[in-house]
């Protein structure tokens, strides 16, 4: 059996490689353009330095990031990076964000119901979570392609509690609140796409 390790610092810092890079910008891809010009955005995960952040800022009124480690030196006029433990609740406050974004983390998380709930208290009526995460198809293959290619972050694989599948993430969205919410594969199943909305 695999044992997995406390999670102490971001993506993004240590060992992340060019396949994970590209990887996480396919991500990015996949949200940017859901996300309006002019809104407030949360990322919830943004990983060290707020990279998905830091490309939208020149069209986004603000945007906010959370990890557990955090470049302070990544932070701008309209963007804010913040370290937090996602188990202690969100710091912000209620009804302050257009678009939650969480992407490649919940499935990092212990409980990820109870931040699920939180990203549902912050966003404004009408507001949209975008969220990705690796489906129960893709375990073997992060495995294989992490301890045994060695192509792939291990640490990032260790630390995965959790392959979710839709109906397991919109069980969460209707116990969390949110009114709809579709659910989608991407990256030849390996990866799904949860849209939902407050």
């Amino acid at each position: 059996m695999i044992e997995r390790n406390a999670r102490s610092v971001s993506f993004s810092v240590g060992d992340s490689g060019l396949l994970d890079r590209l990887v996480c910008r396919l991500r990015f891809r996949k949200v940017s353009g859901m996300i309006l010009d002019k809104t407030d955005v949360l990322d919830v995960g943004c990983g060290y330095r707020g990279e998905l952040l830091r490309s939208l800022g020149p069209r986004i009124a603000s945007g906010s990031g959370i990890d557990i480690s955090v470049d302070d030196s990544a932070s701008s006029s309209n963007i804010e990076l913040v370290e937090g433990d996602l188990s202690c609740g969100l710091p912000f406050s209620d009804a302050m964000f257009d678009v939650a974004v969480s992407l490649a983390n919940i499935e990092h998380l212990e409980n990820p119901e109870s931040v699920v709930r939180e990203i549902y208290r912050v966003l404004r009526h009408g507001g949209v979570l975008l969220l990705t995460t690796p489906t129960k198809a893709s375990k073997p293959v992060l495995e294989f392609l992490a301890y045994t290619l060695h192509i792939i972050s291990e640490r990032e694989i260790r630390d995965h509690k959790h392959y979710f599948s839709g109906d397991e993430l919109g069980r969460i969205c209707r116990e969390c609140g949110f009114s709809e919410w579709s659910y989608k594969t991407f990256q030849f199943g390996i990866n799904g796409f949860l849209v939902a909305k407050k």
